[in-house]
């Protein structure tokens, strides 16, 4: 089963990101709400203003805006970020489970940040509590230059907020400012509505995370591989198309087969109702496996082709 992936990694797994784009949020000057949180971007924060705001995908889920100040001595911009929190299967759901995907989580943003700006990290810890009533992590980093006397980037990260959204907030100044302050008095000053979740309650869509029955505690569900009669594997195709779910034949296979890829555009309710009906057979006599990809392959620690690991419906508890 595993020779499918070495013909069709790049044209299921990686076809999704070359479709990802950032489109320029309305550019009037007004407060700019976001779609799914009621999370709301203001035009000023104290002495900061808003230099943009960017919806990064097409949906409106991940929203950015920039906002800048130039006060002599506390020059700072920063990036504040909303977007969806890797979502768990209601079944699967613990204080474990939540804590584990926000560790990787938070791994993978310091790794980040120390890729894209080369920097250093000096000190992290718990965010103060005048940023917000939720709590989060800090992390500070140096970015050393030959010239211009360097560059600081303090980010804090709120994981998850009403067990829906990730906040980050990612802050640049030059180093001989205390960019640990200035974050935390522009924290104080951002002041967060109160976050709904209702919008989401029935098209969520990001990444499914499942609690599994061997192995690692927690795997990425990253897609399926159904197998059967064609008659059957139709019925399957139009169900999955209809909730925008891609699928692609696999045509050396002698009985028909189809994989169908996750992403973080997938309706995960609408993912796991078409699994419930394969696996209860109201869509035919159909094969289900499932395709697991560990939460250490987020973070850069695995490759998801050596990383991806099939597995029978019942490998993964909740569903």
């Amino acid at each position: 089963m595993r020779h499918i992936w070495v013909n069709l990694i790049w044209a299921v797994l990686m076809a999704p990101a070359l479709h990802a784009s950032t489109t320029e949020a309305p550019s009037a000057p007004v407060p700019y709400q976001h779609v799914g949180s009621g999370f709301v971007f203001p035009l000023s924060v104290g002495p900061f203003h808003r230099s943009s705001i960017a919806e990064i995908t097409p949906d409106g889920l991940h929203v950015a805006a920039q906002y800048d100040t130039g006060i002599s001595g506390h020059e700072m911009s920063v990036s504040v970020e909303i977007y969806p929190a890797p979502y768990i299967l209601p079944g699967s759901r613990n204080a474990q489970v939540e804590a584990d995907a926000c560790t990787h989580h938070s791994t993978a943003f310091d790794q980040e940040m120390e890729r894209e700006y080369r920097a250093r990290r000096f000190d992290s810890g718990a965010i103060p509590s005048t940023a917000s009533a939720a709590s989060g992590r800090r992390s500070s980093f140096v970015v050393r230059r030959k010239t211009g006397g360097g560059e600081k980037v303090e980010t804090y990260l709120f994981c998850p907020v009403a067990k829906e959204w990730i906040i980050s907030y990612i802050a640049n100044g030059p180093a001989k400012n205390d960019l640990t302050a200035d974050l935390a008095r522009f924290a104080s000053w951002f002041t967060w509505p109160e976050l709904s979740v209702a919008p989401l309650a029935v098209s969520r869509r990001t990444t499914i995370i499942a609690r599994s029955a061997f192995g690692q505690p927690s795997y990425f569900l990253r897609g399926v591989v159904v197998t059967g009669r064609q008659s059957d594997i139709d019925m399957f195709n139009a169900a999955a198309t209809a909730e925008g779910i891609e699928v692609h034949a696999v045509a050396e296979e002698a009985t028909p087969q189809v994989v169908a890829s996750f992403d973080v555009h997938t309706k995960a309710l609408a993912a796991i109702d078409i699994i419930r009906q394969v696996r209860d057979g109201k869509m035919g006599a159909l094969t289900l496996e499932l395709l697991l990809l560990p939460l250490s392959a987020a973070t850069g620690e695995d490759s998801e082709l050596d990383a991806i690991e099939v597995a029978p419906p019942t490998a993964i508890g909740g569903l």
